[in-house]
């Protein structure tokens, strides 16, 4: 089990505060576990962090959407009790200043007013991951089969129209390599829409409508594809990449696959006039699939790149004549950008990957 930088913080967290909890339990039944002693917040400043570092650890194996949630809200919440039991300090250091003056000085309710403060400030951060949670756009993806003598329409798809406020584009399409492959793809606004919709006797008909036409079972994926709108600018010969790694791959692991993997991109900005030499209808995106997956198999996780080419002609061009100039250990060099996009993907623990084309409908959103 390889440890990034986050879990290798989750084991000392655990180290210090695990002893840390047991004195502080001591002192406060030495001192008592009154909320104005300041005391019984080392205790929960303690278990917040044990808690916090534990999630962090299961996560490795278990990318769960709650755990990764439950990782985000502790580690935002963490400190919160090591300031209300700062401020529990000030406020008995501040009895002992006024028993001695006449007229008190310092009023405690200026302290109480501090700990209101904090005590909002951590429920508006938890509102806020889950809100995050709750309202970011879940693409969902099927895949299923169909003759290709019958013609693939919205007909297919007339258990969506009751939901059709809750989703923002729905695309379809053959993938171009097997044409009895279809593919349905659907940008939900919310992810609780998604859920509900799952729940539902329309999904249900979905995918008996899906699966109508062949005796192998309906595919359906949860793709996040971190509130990018991929249905957006679709193209009729887009490029669906699938991903595989351990499934141990760190968040880090995930953040640098976008952020340090070299694109299949243009090294050029082109204005206006020369639009038509870019390769794609509109920029590729990158989600990931919600769960394991099989890779030859054994388990994995999988990403998804999405490559909007305008043709194949283009996209053909683009991969065998793109080239991405900068220097390295002195020297210019002028490697393939989609050497560098494969490489960099290798680097960073890539077990293989598949593609396909998918000759999505031009005029794809469902009425």
């Amino acid at each position: 089990m390889v440890l990034d930088s986050w879990s290798i913080v989750a084991v000392v967290q655990l180290a210090a505060y695990i002893p840390a909890i047991c004195l502080a339990i001591y002192i406060c039944n030495l001192h008592g576990f009154s909320k104005s002693s300041g005391w019984y917040y080392t205790v929960t400043l303690s278990l917040f962090r044990i808690a916090g570092a534990a999630c962090q650890l299961i996560s490795i194996n278990n990318k769960s959407k709650g755990l990764l949630e439950a990782v985000m809200i502790l580690n935002h919440i963490g400190l919160v009790p090591l300031m209300l039991s700062t401020l529990g300090m000030l406020s008995r250091l501040a009895d002992v200043i006024n028993a001695q003056l006449t007229d008190p000085a310092i009023s405690i309710r200026y302290v109480r007013l501090m700990q209101l403060i904090m005590l909002l400030g951590a429920v508006f951060g938890i509102i806020g991951v889950e809100s995050k949670s709750s309202s970011g756009t879940s693409p969902s993806a099927w895949s299923f089969k169909l003759p290709e003598d019958i013609l693939l329409d919205v007909s297919l798809f007339h258990a969506l129209h009751p939901t059709m406020e809750q989703w923002t584009h729905a695309c379809y399409g053959r993938i171009k390599e097997s044409p009895r492959d279809c593919v349905l793809l659907i940008n939900w606004d919310r992810t609780r829409s998604w859920l509900e919709f799952s729940q539902s006797d329309s999904h249900a008909e979905l995918l008996s409508s899906l699966g109508s036409h062949s005796d192998v079972p309906v595919v359906g994926e949860i793709i996040d594809f971190a509130r990018d709108y991929v249905t957006i600018a679709i193209s009729s010969h887009t490029e669906l990449k699938r991903v595989y790694f351990p499934p141990s791959i760190s968040q880090e692991t995930r953040r640098a696959v976008w952020d340090r993997v070299r694109h299949l991109g243009t090294t050029a900005a082109y204005g206006k006039k020369f639009q038509h030499r870019y390769p794609y209808r509109a920029t590729p995106s990158l989600g990931w699939v919600d769960g394991n997956v099989k890779w030859e198999g054994q388990d994995a996780v999988a990403c998804v790149w999405v490559h909007k080419w305008k043709d194949q002609e283009a996209e053909e061009k683009f991969k065998a004549t793109e080239r991405y100039p900068h220097m390295k250990d002195g020297e210019l060099i002028k490697p393939l950008t989609l050497d560098l996009f494969e490489q960099g993907l290798r680097d960073l623990g890539a077990l293989g990957w598949e593609e396909c084309h998918v000759g999505f409908e031009t005029r794809c959103y469902i009425p």
